[in-house]
């Protein structure tokens, strides 16, 4: 029980205390080795897994948050960070964002003017936020790598070709 209460991460903003169920989970270890400490576990242990199950907690892990990370890719600011909480009461950390995703383009269309509409694989929809043509036309299949650009901006590689601007509309 004590490595899983060190090693939870838990989204919730930073100027947060550890949960109540949490911290009362972490509470036990005070208690000495016994039948107290065990009964201890067993009823926080429960309290947790209700307020999981209730979605009043939420609790991830650190695929978890790279998978979240990458699929916010591209939102504006200000959407919600998971944050990492230790049990040792160590400062939070933010989750990693990432500088680039590479993906598969489910589909394409070319909107009517001239720019394109882009789907991933992931379901995110992207837009071609400037005028620059393509040498081959994107469509499904081919693989895609959007890079954070400055000032906000996201630059899109289709297949290699010359990075056209994007941006995310979903």
């Amino acid at each position: 029980m004590t490595a899983l209460g060190a090693t939870l991460l838990i989204a919730f903003p930073a100027t947060a205390q550890v949960p109540a169920p949490l911290d009362a989970l972490l509470g036990c270890r005070a208690l000495p080795e016994g039948a107290e400490r065990l009964a201890c576990f067993d009823r926080t242990a429960a309290a947790l897994s209700t307020a999981i199950a209730d979605r009043d907690l939420v609790v991830t892990d650190r695929q978890q948050r790279a998978a979240i990370a990458k699929n916010e890719f591209g939102r504006p600011a200000g959407a919600a960070v998971a944050v990492e909480r230790k049990a040792d009461g160590a400062e939070p950390a933010r989750a990693a964002v990432p500088a680039r995703i590479d993906a598969t383009i489910a589909r394409a269309a070319q909107l009517a003017n001239g720019r394109w509409s882009i789907v991933l694989d992931t379901g995110a929809r992207w837009q071609q936020a400037d005028d620059r043509i393509f040498a081959r036309d994107p469509r499904a299949g081919m693989k895609i790598t959007i890079t954070r650009a400055a000032l906000g901006s996201y630059l899109g590689k289709v297949d290699g070709q010359i990075a056209v601007r994007l941006r995310r509309v979903d």
